[in-house]
C-alpha cells in the first residue's frame, strides 16, 4: 500500500506534496482499521537531505507501528530492535515475541537502556554519522578519480550504501564486471539479481549497475579499491 500512495512520486518532489502523499496513507489505514508498519532501519545516516519527520508523528489516530534497529548504529551481534506502538497492542506483540524467538540478552538490554539514559547513545550516533558521511564522501571523490563519467551515482543522499550505474556497460556485463572485480581483491555485487525475475528492467536501468556500501571501509582502502575497479572495466572492455 505505501508503495501505491507513493507511486511516481519523484525524487524532488516538494515536502509538502510527499506529506499530502503519507497523509492519504494515514486517512487509508483509518478508513479501512488497518495498521502501518513504518520500517524505520537507517534514517539516522541522513547526509545531503534534511531529517523527515515520522509517519508515526503524523498519525493522530493509532494506526501506525513503527519499527526500528540499532543494527546499523551499534552492532547486528547484538540483535536489538524496537516497536513503538499503541499500549492496547503492546501485549499482543509482546505475546508474539514470546513465542517466536528466544528473547534477546538481558545484559545487551541493560547496557543499551544505560547508553540511552545518559545521553551517550545520541553522541555516539553524531559520531559514526560524521564517519559514514566521510565514508561516503570518499567513495565519490574516488568514483570521480578513477571513473568520471564512466559512472553515475544514485542514492547517494542517505544510507550505508549507493548504486553506481555504468551507462556505457550493458546490463548483461553485470557479472562480468562483478568476477573481473573480484580477481582484483575487491567484492561489489550487482544490481541485476534485485529486480523481479519475471519483469524487465525499465528502459532507464538496463545498463550494468552495482550496489556499494562502504560502512566498514577505511578511507584508503575505498579509493584503492575504485582504482581496482576500474582496471576491472577496463578489462573487461579489451
Amino acid at each position: 500500500m505505501v508503495r501505491g500512495i507513493l507511486r511516481n512520486l519523484p525524487q524532488d518532489a516538494p515536502h509538502d506534496l510527499a506529506r499530502a502523499r503519507l497523509r492519504q496513507l494515514l486517512d487509508w489505514a483509518a478508513e479501512h482499521r488497518g495498521w502501518v508498519v513504518e520500517d524505520d532501519y537507517d534514517s539516522e545516516y541522513r547526509y545531503s537531505v534534511r531529517p523527515e519527520a515520522t509517519l508515526q508523528s503524523l498519525d493522530s489516530r493509532g494506526c501506525v507501528i513503527h519499527v526500528g534497529t540499532f543494527s546499523k548504529t551499534l552492532s547486528p551481534q547484538m540483535r536489538l530492535g524496537y516497536m513503538v506502538l499503541q499500549l492496547a497492542l503492546a501485549g499482543t506483540f509482546a505475546d508474539a515475541k514470546r513465542v517466536t524467538d528466544r528473547h534477546a540478552a538481558t545484559g545487551a538490554q541493560r547496557a543499551l537502556a544505560r547508553l540511552l539514559e545518559d545521553g551517550s547513545y545520541d553522541r555516539h550516533v553524531r559520531r559514526i554519522r560524521r564517519l559514514q558521511q566521510a565514508r561516503q564522501r570518499a567513495l565519490i571523490e574516488a568514483l570521480d578519480q578513477h571513473l568520471g563519467k564512466e559512472v553515475e551515482v544514485q542514492g547517494a543522499s542517505s544510507g550505508l550504501h549507493m548504486v553506481v550505474w555504468f551507462p556505457t556497460l550493458p546490463a548483461t556485463a553485470e557479472r562480468a564486471l562483478v568476477d573481473a572485480a573480484r580477481q582484483q581483491g575487491v567484492r561489489v555485487y550487482p544490481i541485476g539479481p534485485l529486480y523481479h525475475p519475471s519483469k524487465a528492467r525499465p528502459a532507464s536501468q538496463r545498463s550494468a549497475g552495482l550496489v556499494m556500501g562502504y560502512a566498514l571501509l577505511e578511507l584508503d582502502a575505498i579509493e584503492e579499491g575504485i582504482r581496482r575497479l576500474a582496471d576491472a572495466l577496463r578489462q573487461i572492455r579489451r
